[in-house]
């Protein structure tokens, strides 16, 4: 049977570590499975002590005193955008990271989480947005969305993001919408809040590219699951693949078997009217010009995707980005003017859906 890439490497640091700590008794067999390898260094570091498995609603009992909150650096050219565009909302200048492990949460047993809040004296809670980022299902690199997610929280959001599984870890349909629903549950739970600054009661999904796929279908499995499901504010769906039906199955393994046509968790375009009808509203944003051919197919599904919901009643923002060379694939998520606009588009249609009238 073959191990994952990522179990294998956690297997040959456990392995590196034993040598280094001949004393030390060898962890479980589930640490090269369940285990993030900062919980692996950990184990070490502790002489072999064993930490309690965290439970889905007290994960943050190990985590939240010892992880400290990290300063991200500044980024004014954002804030005077963004004064000079919405004069009326309040800014953060300065932004704080913590890296969390959620160890108990998800199909895998354990999720990365990164949370950026605005600096603010005293210490107040935001509205939250899950974000998911995208890498056609093959990766999730958690750091190479700092930039704009730093800049999503100076606008008076706190923003997590989480780890999913992908087929670069092995993984297949349907773990990450799982382990995205997972996450979406710990963070509406009402119990977690407090200790990252953020309002349960006030929740966004938002992703990229596969990570905007994500954020398509988790207001349709809430709504499977029923009365007792969290419930969401929006969702922002930046150059999202909503049909990934029409794309080499080469390209993306994650989905290999899966009937497209038929699935609505594969993909929304094929659910039926009346689930469609009753989704929270929803910011689509697509870049129309990015020279690959796979990339202008998901454009098209994501603006027939914002079509059907906009004559189905549901409020929908769809904004088509044009320009080259610089509106290609994701590019809100990088550096330059032409990626801080639309972030300010974002943000300006966040404020009018999440915050109440009476907020700052």
């Amino acid at each position: 049977m073959s191990v994952p890439i990522e179990s294998a490497r956690k297997m040959n640091l456990i392995d590196v570590l034993m040598e280094e700590h001949p004393d030390i008794p060898e962890p479980p067999e589930e640490a090269a499975f369940k285990w993030s390898e900062e919980r692996i260094i950990r184990y070490f570091d502790r002489g072999g002590v064993l930490e309690a498995d965290a439970s889905f609603d007290n994960v943050l009992e190990l985590q939240t005193n010892a992880i400290p909150w990290e300063p991200l650096d500044r980024y004014d050219k954002f804030i005077q955008m963004m004064s000079e565009r919405l004069p009326a909302l309040a800014s953060y200048p300065s932004v704080k990271l913590a890296k969390v492990e959620l160890s108990g949460a998800g199909p895998a047993g354990c999720m990365k989480m990164r949370v950026y809040t605005p600096e603010h004296e005293p210490r107040a809670s935001f509205p939250a947005i899950l974000y998911l980022m995208g890498g056609g299902y093959a990766t999730c690199n958690l750091e190479e969305r700092d930039f704009f997610l730093s800049n999503l929280a100076r606008a008076g959001f706190t923003v997590l993001s989480v780890e999913y599984q992908t087929a670069g870890t092995g993984a297949v349909y349907p773990a990450a919408n799982e382990d995205a629903m997972a996450a979406l549950c710990w963070i509406a739970s009402g119990n977690h809040g407090d200790e990252l600054y953020f309002q349960s009661s006030r929740v966004v999904v938002m992703g990229d590219s596969a990570g905007g796929h994500l954020a398509s279908v988790l207001p349709l499995m809430l709504l499977q699951r029923g009365g007792e499901a969290p419930q969401i504010k929006a969702h922002v769906l930046l150059c999202p693949g909503i049909d990934y039906g029409n794309a080499s199955p080469d390209l993306f393994p994650y989905f290999k078997g899966v009937d497209h046509s038929k699935d609505q968790l594969a993909n929304p375009l094929v659910a039926d009217d009346s689930p469609l009808s009753q989704l929270p509203p929803v910011f689509v944003a697509t870049a129309h010009d990015d020279e690959y051919e796979q990339i202008m197919r998901l454009n098209s599904s994501a603006c027939t995707y914002a079509s059907r919901l906009r004559d189905l009643g549901v409020t929908v923002s769809l904004r088509e980005y044009y320009g080259k060379p610089r509106r290609s694939h994701v590019f809100m998520v990088q550096r330059g003017p032409w990626a801080l606009d639309a972030t300010v588009d974002i943000v300006e249609w966040l404020h009018q859906i999440v915050y109440d009238k009476d907020d700052v």
